[in-house]
């Protein structure tokens, strides 16, 4: 597995779950502006989108872990070369996304 895929699997699920964490605090505890709205928006579907490819991988591979628990991401890195095409895809549409 090449050396962009290893990274970019911690970096982008990272960013993918934190960035829904932080979504879904904002969206509950302060009033937010369009934009951080729209981009809030934007990285809850592409962390959704991740999950959702990767969902066969997480409950076989990484079984009880969850968002936001910190473990999800190393999981999935330690066990990339047995990630699905489809899950390797949607991680790397989600960096291609900013997430």
């Amino acid at each position: 597995m090449n050396s962009f895929l290893k990274l970019f699997t911690v970096a982008a699920l990272g960013a993918c779950i934190a960035n829904t964490a932080l979504a879904a605090d904002t969206a509950q505890t302060a009033p937010a502006s369009s934009a951080s709205a729209a981009s809030a928006a934007s990285a809850k579907a592409v962390a959704k989108d991740v999950l959702e490819a990767c969902k066969a991988e997480v409950q076989s591979l990484c079984p009880g872990m969850t968002v936001g628990d910190g473990k999800l991401g190393p999981c999935l890195k330690t066990n990339l070369p047995k990630l699905s095409a489809s899950c390797k895809s949607a991680l790397k549409e989600a960096k291609g996304k900013g997430a």
